[in-house]
């Protein structure tokens, strides 16, 4: 099975050398070869961005074979564990997750900043949990040392201001609130990500589905 693993590191206004340098040693030395969206270091995207974020890593897993989610992980479960489990380590308070692509769709796996390098790797060896969850969109809780759909625990929880902590994604494109960007991506999700609680709570308030993605 062909797979290949995009990074997008951003928004560039945030994002310094030694963190790019970062991320792509723990590629590199978990054998990982990897294609940069929107090249590192580009400072014209400072000016898309109508407000900055805290730099966020997204990881894209895609192949054009006809598998499932968890196919594909499973083609190079170590290495990606190891470069997770290395940024982590490495940047502690950066945001990681990843977005399977498939020619079924995609799906998103957050972990909080908070996620040790330990958490993640327990994560990453209980990922086969995951296939019973019918959600799109994926958190773990290593209070609950479990994967949980995330617009489950939102429900739960019923606070925005936990939107903001238990959601982690790339940094926004876009402020508009009837569309999603280039990667699926919900305004919801968005907000979360750049701690902008007041429109979190206008959004859902307008019935901005949860579990868009």
């Amino acid at each position: 099975m062909d797979v290949s693993v995009d990074l997008e590191l951003g928004p560039a206004v945030n994002v310094t050398d030694e963190m790019r340098d970062a991320v792509a040693d723990a590629f590199d030395h978990a054998g990982l070869g990897v294609n940069w969206k929107r090249m590192p270091g580009d400072r014209s995207l400072v000016e898309r961005s109508r407000r900055s974020a805290p730099p966020t890593l997204q990881v894209f897993v895609r192949t054009d074979s006809e598998c499932s989610t968890l196919g594909v992980i499973n083609a190079i479960h170590s290495p990606l564990t190891a470069a997770l489990t290395r940024i982590s380590a490495e940047l502690p308070t950066l945001p990681l997750g990843f977005v399977t692509v498939t020619p079924d769709g995609k799906r998103s796996y957050s972990f909080r900043a908070t996620d040790t390098p330990a958490a993640i790797e327990e994560a990453m060896a209980v990922i086969e949990t995951s296939a019973d969850l019918d959600s799109a969109t994926l958190g773990w809780f290593s209070d609950e040392n479990r994967w949980l759909r995330l617009e489950e625990k939102i429900q739960v929880s019923g606070s925005v201001d936990r939107l903001k902590e238990i959601l982690s994604g790339a940094p926004p494109d876009t402020r508009t609130t009837d569309q999603i960007d280039l990667e699926g991506r919900s305004p919801l999700h968005l907000a979360a990500m750049r701690d902008d609680v007041d429109e979190a709570r206008t959004l859902v308030a307008r019935g901005q589905g949860v579990n868009l993605w």
